[in-house]
């Protein structure tokens, strides 16, 4: 097809040619901010097994973000445990005994895992 004769604005600005620059919501720019501080003082390239345990959908799309900038051997292992949104307190008590159970076995699996 061809180009219309103005590029487009909003939503189609940038469909052809140089695409339009994407962002990132505020609260996953915050928390992948974190998350890369984090990274910075703990952890180096051979860090190959990380732990994301929250209750956003926020926490786990930074968590991709900042692995996949950061992947730079095929053995770093992304374990997901994401919990339920605002629970009751029971709910929190019981989401937590059952990820301290499962922590051992998270630690020790060699691949990525999302739960």
């Amino acid at each position: 097809p061809e180009k219309p004769e103005e590029q487009p604005k909003g939503c189609c600005a940038g469909w052809w040619g140089k695409p339009a620059k994407k962002t990132l919501p505020v609260p996953v720019q915050w928390k992948v901010n974190a998350m890369n501080f984090v990274f910075d003082k703990y952890c180096d390239e051979d860090t190959t097994n990380i732990i994301c345990i929250g209750d956003s959908p926020v926490e786990m799309q930074a968590i991709e973000r900042v692995t996949a900038a950061r992947r730079t051997t095929g053995r770093q292992a992304v374990k997901k445990v994401k919990l339920l949104e605002k629970p009751t307190s029971w709910a929190l008590a019981a989401q937590l005994a059952g990820v301290a159970a499962l922590l051992p076995g998270l630690v020790a699996h060699g691949s990525s895992v999302p739960l």
